[in-house]
């Protein structure tokens, strides 16, 4: 090479400067990459936008064609869970003794995270939780007295150390938000969030944060104190009496704090120089609840020493009880044994719940699947330990009693002296006792059909109480007075249910009771909307007529059942009509006598007793001609072409009557029956019972569509447009022409059921 060649190759190098040494043909000066093309891809420039996406690198430990450490050695305990533990910057008593000589950090002032992180020289990565003092160094050259130092992890040397020199330390946990604010609170303080609250520490490190001997925040200080003298004692020094006391409150800090006098939820700002705190109910609830681990164990124990000494016991044996039965269960092989003898030794479960479903105990699920040797082992169980009141006086969320549960046993053989058992111990739950429904023992006797059970409910408390004349107590007039109880579903008392559901066999156990007691049960109490068991007996769907006729003969006959009551509760039912004209063809006097004539004195002859069977022979039959008069006016007879004279369907009369209801105002509908009846005087006399039906409105047009005797504007009786035009006259009067397309749109007959 000649000269002119190596100095025009000197004069083309660059200075000599740092990147003199690196390659220059892919690197200036100004930092600038030079991009070269990639041809075999298409001619894209360098690697592409997507290079190294789909690179997968391997986990810390993992090494290319060897297994896994962790894996090798699995048994050793200090490779359980490796990658799941919380890793901890390490710092020794002499690196805190070099901070302190370098003037770093105050220890006249509370140390913590803050400060040991402000120095640079141990800076916190990703997911650290802290730092861990060791006594790897300086354990006998620290001469520093720390105020308060704070730390996540403290040996037992360095915990010693430090209180030797006469200072106090605090392991506290702070989880991965509250390690970002600590490390760095003016950055966290510029972005204006609030404050977080501090998590408590996982269930792995509640034992060490919960303990004096660790010196954990949440342990009680007056254990840390008692721990403090035994570690001097142990490691051979004197705890300094001018030692600095913890008595500052604002040096302490709150399980949720992370910084000394800011709760959380605070907004700091920087600029301004200024706390904001909240003043909303909800954010106070949410960041001040209260979730420390030494009041979440101050209740448990509050808790625990309210149970009776008994319940502390088989807490404590409960371990010991379980190995045990199962010890029993290994050697056996026989498994209600095992469970039989556990029960034995801890009784206390029988009195245990389900807070799963409906609170039910051992027993209430025993009786639900009528295991009755089951129910007879828990009941011997409870009366050996002295228990039995509280297993046999349970009731679930739903209020049922053991009693409600029993009587669907229904065998006087099996379920009887079960019945007994739970009677003789609470004999008052049969009318003080009511589920969520508002139905007692007798509600479900009656329901369900348990006839059975009824009478052996009923005897035992013949048996317990005696006659009414025997018991001034009351008793069994209290237990009688709970079949005229109506339920909150609906409306109905156990005479109802059991005249609804036509069962004789249960009335007349109730018969047989209340004369054997001396009682008066009201076999004709009227429901809530006016029907009676005897009207809900010839209403009845799901039974014969036989049946029907049964048990209506039966509450007329035996216990005076009025049918007069129960004719203006069955209009348009024609089978219930037949049955109730039968009744008081049947049963005049029983029907229709007045009750001024029961109180009559007997006649002292034969003349007078004649002359009086005479009067009350005609008297009964003009108020039978009456009623069968009563009841043709009213519909309950069948008529010749009675079909014609019906122009309204049921929906048409039901949108009618919500059209009247719908104004707001009650004197639409009482006007508008006023105005019908007005065109029909022989309807006149029905207004009473119409006042007292749920729907007087669709009754009045029915007793209107059958009668036959009411001649409106000209027009004879029966003729098809006769209804339709009262109707409509009513409607004008009233002022509500506006429900005219009612009728109009209306082309189906009336129907008689309402």
């Amino acid at each position: 090479m000649s000269v002119r060649s190596k100095l025009g190759l000197i004069r083309r190098m660059p200075r000599i400067d740092l990147y003199g040494p690196r390659a220059t043909e892919r690197f200036d000066p100004q930092g600038e990459r030079h991009w070269t093309k990639r041809y075999q891809f298409g001619g894209s420039e360098e690697w592409g936008e997507r290079w190294g996406e789909r690179q997968s690198f391997l986990p810390i430990g993992n090494h290319v064609r060897k297994m896994p450490f962790y894996l090798a050695i699995p048994s050793e305990p200090y490779n359980a869970d490796w990658l799941h533990r919380r890793e901890l910057v390490r710092i020794s008593l002499l690196d805190l003794q070099r901070l302190v000589d370098l003037g770093r950090i105050n220890p006249s002032k509370p140390v913590d995270l803050t400060d040991i992180a402000a120095t640079r020289l141990f800076p916190l990565k990703d997911r650290q939780y802290g730092y861990q003092l060791t006594d790897d160094a300086g354990l006998d050259n620290l001469t520093a007295r720390f105020a308060r130092l704070e730390v996540q992890h403290a040996s037992e040397a360095a915990i010693a150390a430090i209180e030797r020199s006469g200072g106090r330390i605090v392991c506290r946990f702070y989880d991965l938000s509250s390690i970002a604010a600590k490390s760095d609170p003016r950055a966290f303080f510029a972005t204006g969030q609030p404050l977080p609250a501090c998590k408590l520490p996982p269930v792995s490190a509640i034992d060490y944060y919960s303990s004096a001997e660790s010196r954990g925040y949440l342990a009680n200080p007056a254990d840390i104190d008692r721990c403090r003298d035994e570690l001097a004692q142990k490691y051979g020094y004197s705890l300094s009496t001018d030692s600095i006391k913890h008595e500052d409150q604002q040096w302490e800090k709150s399980p949720r704090q992370i910084f000394a006098g800011l709760q959380p939820g605070s907004v700091v700002s920087v600029a301004d120089r200024l706390v904001y705190k909240p003043l909303s109910a909800d954010v106070l609830a949410h960041y001040q609840r209260p979730c420390g681990l030494r009041q979440m164990a101050s209740d448990e124990v509050r808790t625990f020493c309210s149970l009776p000494s008994a319940s502390q016991k088989a807490l404590l044996a409960y371990p010991d009880l379980v190995n045990r039965c199962l010890n029993r269960y290994a050697s056996t092989g026989s498994a209600r044994d095992s469970l039989l003898s556990l029960l034995d030794s801890c009784p206390e479960l029988l009195t245990a719940v389900d807070n799963r479903t409906y609170r039910e105990s051992a027993l209430g699920y025993a009786l639900l699947k009528k295991r009755i040797d089951t129910c007879w082992h828990m009941i011997s169980i409870a009366e050996r330990h002295g228990i039995a009141q509280t297993v046999l006086r349970h009731r679930n969320s739903s209020g049922h009693t053991l009693l409600m549960f029993a009587i669907d046993l229904d065998t006087e053989a099996e379920g009887g002296p079960l019945i007994e058992r739970l009677l003789d111990e609470w004999p008052e739950q049969v009318h003080t006792c009511y589920d969520t429904e508002g139905r007692n023992v007798l509600h479900h006797c009656a329901a369900d059909g348990r006839c059975n059970s009824l009478r052996v409910i009923l005897r035992c408390l013949l048996t317990k109480f005696g006659s009414a004349a025997q018991c001034p107590s009351l008793a069994l007039t209290a237990a009688a007075s709970a079949f005229s109880v109506p339920d909150s579903v609906e409306s109905l008392t156990p005479i109802h249910y059991m005249a609804k559901s036509c069962r004789l066999d249960l009335l007349q156990v109730v018969a047989e009771f209340a004369s054997t007691a001396q009682l008066v049960i009201n076999f004709d109490q009227p429901w809530p909307t006016g029907h009676t068991p005897l009207c809900l007996a010839a209403v009845a769907e799901f039974a014969s007529p036989t049946q029907k006729l049964g048990v209506c003969r039966w509450l007329v006959e035996s216990v005076s059942a009025n049918p007069r009551t129960a004719l203006s509760s069955v209009a348009g039912n024609s089978a219930a009509k037949s049955l109730l004209n039968q009744l008081v063809a049947e049963f005049p006097d029983s029907a229709f006598c007045d009750s001024e004539d029961d109180n009559d004195e007997e006649p002292d002859n034969e003349a007078d007793e004649s002359e009086e069977e005479a009067k009350a022979e005609d008297q009964s039959k003009l108020q039978v001609d009456a009623a069968i008069s009563q009841v043709e006016r009213l519909g309950f007879v069948d008529k010749k072409n009675s079909e014609q004279n019906f122009q309204l369907s049921n929906l048409a009369r039901r949108q009618l009557a919500d059209g009247l209801r719908s104004s707001g105002s009650v004197d639409d509908s009482s006007r508008f029956i006023d105005a019908l009846l007005a065109g029909c005087p022989t309807l006149s006399g029905t207004r009473g019972f119409l006042q007292q039906s749920a729907e007087p409105v669709l009754l009045c047009l029915s007793l209107l569509a059958a009668d036959s005797s009411c001649s409106r504007s000209g027009e004879t009786a029966g003729h098809p447009g006769s209804l339709r035009l009262a109707i409509q006259t009513a409607l004008r009067h009233i002022g509500r022409t506006d429900l005219m397309h009612i009728l109009t749109d209306s082309s189906d007959n009336l129907t008689s059921d309402l």
